[in-house]
Order: structure tokens, then C-alpha cells, then sequence
């Protein structure tokens, strides 16, 4: 086996290596080798992290869809109404538009780490929606303004505090120098703002335009007693 030696020089865009990585490859099938068992190829520990940016954009795509279809499932089956589903999907998918919207801004790039940072968040934003939305079927009296304000008054500040302690313990991976750390305290500190921010003063501004009607309420059954008289008949009392 023999082998030689090359060097590629380095490329500000990622986009850019591709194209040299491939002319190399089709170097070593073109060569048509004669002798030996006539196999040559060419491999270098780069490569892999190429190859890993030459698929990453198709992969990330498929894999949020996937994510983002098995998540809006699991809520349809808790929520079971469609509208508010409807609604807490267009949260979820504003948030990760906003949130990938500013990784270009905070000087992150789509890799496997961010890769894995967006699948994760997908399933974070959703709780906060899902909760205001639950919530705001659960309540029967008043007109949707006020169903809404009710909403916010009695979970909007549980959701809150879910969101500032979800922060404050991601907090110390800021204080790394690793960059799989600070992708994703950036990715979920980001997830965590606008996740905040749609759910708990977007999502009830538009419930109280057009939010659907509560659950039905299930009728209480209405508590007997009987009293035994002394000529033996019975009287039953409902309180």
C-alpha cells in the first residue's frame, strides 16, 4: 500500500470546501490503476466534518419536521381541540423562526450541535402555548377577553417562572469555554424568550379574539339522602 500526501488550503465558507473535497475524490477513481488490486481513495479526518456540512441542511430540515409532527400529535391528543392546537403549532413555528433568526445574529452556524440544540427546543417552546391554551378551555364564565385575562391571571405566572428556572439552570454553561456549551445556552436562552413571549402575550391577545369555546362541562350529580319515616315510607331530599 502506498499513499500521498496533499494539502488543501482553508476556505472561509464551509459551502467552499465541498467542491475541492469532491474534485480529490474524483481524481483517485479517474486514476485508473493497473497494478495491485487497482483501489484508490482518498480520505482525510476533514472530510468527515464536510461531508457532515454537505448533508446537515436536508437533515436538519427533515428532522425539525419530524419533531415538530410528533409534537403537535401529543398535543392534539392532550389538548383535543383543534383550533388551539392550530394556534399553539403557529407559536411553536415563531418561535423557531425567530430563534434561528438569531443564531446568524449571535455568530452561530448550523451544525450537529445546533442541529440537536433546534430538535430540543422544539419540544421546550410547546409547554408554554400548550399550558395558556389548556387553560383558557378550562374556564367557563365570561366572554373571551375576559377568559383570557383570567388565563393569564391564574397560569401566566407559573409559565413564567418555568421559563426563568429552565434559564437559571442553564445559566452556568455560559461561564464555559466549550463551544457545544454556549450553542446550546444560546440556542435555549433564545427558545426561552420568544417561547415566553408568544405564549404568554401573543397566544392570549388572540384567544381573546377569536378563541374557541370552553370544554363541556359535566353536569354534578346532585347529592340524596333518604330519611326513613315511622309509618315505614321513604323521603328523599336532594340538597
Amino acid at each position: 500500500m502506498s499513499s500521498i500526501d496533499f494539502n488543501i488550503k482553508k476556505f472561509p465558507d464551509p459551502r467552499q470546501q465541498i467542491v475541492p473535497m469532491h474534485r480529490v475524490q474524483n481524481v483517485a477513481e479517474n486514476a485508473n490503476f493497473t497494478t495491485g488490486d487497482k483501489f484508490a481513495t482518498v480520505w482525510s479526518k476533514f472530510f468527515a466534518m464536510w461531508i457532515t456540512d454537505e448533508l446537515i441542511d436536508v437533515e436538519v430540515m427533515r428532522n425539525l419536521e419530524l419533531a415538530l409532527i410528533c409534537v403537535m400529535a401529543c398535543t392534539i391528543l392532550l389538548i383535543a381541540n383543534w383550533q388551539i392546537c392550530f394556534w399553539i403549532f403557529i407559536c411553536v413555528l415563531v418561535t423557531m423562526l425567530n430563534v434561528c433568526g438569531f443564531m446568524q445574529r449571535w455568530g452561530l452556524t448550523i451544525d450537529l450541535v445546533s442541529c440537536i440544540g433546534l430538535e430540543l427546543a422544539i419540544g421546550l417552546c410547546v409547554d408554554y402555548a400548550t399550558h395558556i391554551g389548556h387553560t383558557f378551555l378550562t374556564i367557563h364564565e365570561g366572554s373571551k377577553r375576559d377568559r383570557a385575562l383570567r388565563t393569564v391571571s391564574s397560569i401566566g405566572s407559573a409559565v413564567l417562572f418555568g421559563g426563568l428556572s429552565t434559564f437559571i439552570g442553564m445559566f452556568m454553561m455560559s461561564q464555559s469555554t466549550a463551544y457545544t456549551f454556549q450553542s446550546f445556552f444560546k440556542i435555549f436562552s433564545l427558545v426561552i424568550i420568544f417561547g415566553l413571549f408568544h405564549g404568554i402575550v401573543l397566544f392570549p391577545v388572540i384567544l381573546s379574539w377569536i378563541g374557541p369555546k370552553p370544554y363541556q362541562a359535566t353536569p354534578k350529580p346532585i347529592p340524596q339522602h333518604d330519611i326513613e319515616m315511622e309509618n315505614g315510607a321513604q323521603l328523599t331530599c336532594l340538597d
